[in-house]
């Protein structure tokens, strides 16, 4: 009669033994882990502000030619996906090789390779140039084929023949391999 009272009063296992502070324990642990992955992510994202992307990122987009009367020529006019379209706008930070394509006018690129390959030599597609609006004194800290971080405001442009598909303002350098 004893031992049914027990059964009856306990939330036990079969044997008599009570698991609960078993699962106590492991459920405290599992919420200070989830807690604590959560304050992680909202510092990394509140500290740097923007969104980390990469090359596949802007690789969501398809190019079909357009005939402009005005250069009376045939141009590979970008259809942007969703990834490039939901980007713009946005505070990005990006990895790639620095390109001076002309130092004379400030234009300079991030490209997905280095030089020797990029898309300037044929080696590659519009997709994997990013136009970079680089303050002159942020530029003297890198050199041609150096790999950098930036950060800057995302925009696409798929109608200015005079720049690139892809456009980084408000460049920061934040990193030179």
């Amino acid at each position: 009669m004893l031992e049914m009272t027990k059964k009856s009063t306990c939330q036990g296992d079969r044997n008599g033994n009570n698991p609960e502070p078993t699962r106590v324990f492991r459920e405290m642990v599992m919420w200070r882990v989830g807690f604590l992955a959560c304050m992680m992510l909202l510092l990394s994202t509140s500290l740097q502000g923007q969104r980390e992307i990469d090359w596949v990122d802007l690789s969501d987009v398809e190019f079909v030619p357009e005939f402009i009367d005005s250069m009376q020529m045939s141009y590979l006019m970008p259809i942007f996906g969703n990834i490039p379209r939901e980007l713009s706008g946005k505070e990005v930070a990006l990895k790639g090789y620095f390109i001076p394509v002309n130092e004379d006018n400030e234009f300079y690129v991030l490209s997905k390779k280095p030089n020797a390959s990029c898309y300037f030599c044929g080696a590659a597609g519009p997709e994997t140039i990013v136009e970079i609006d680089l303050h002159k004194d942020q530029r003297k800290r890198i050199k041609m084929d150096d790999r950098i971080k930036v950060t800057g405001r995302f925009e696409i442009n798929g109608v200015d023949l005079n720049h690139c598909n892809y456009i980084l303002r408000e460049v920061q350098l934040i990193d030179v391999e």
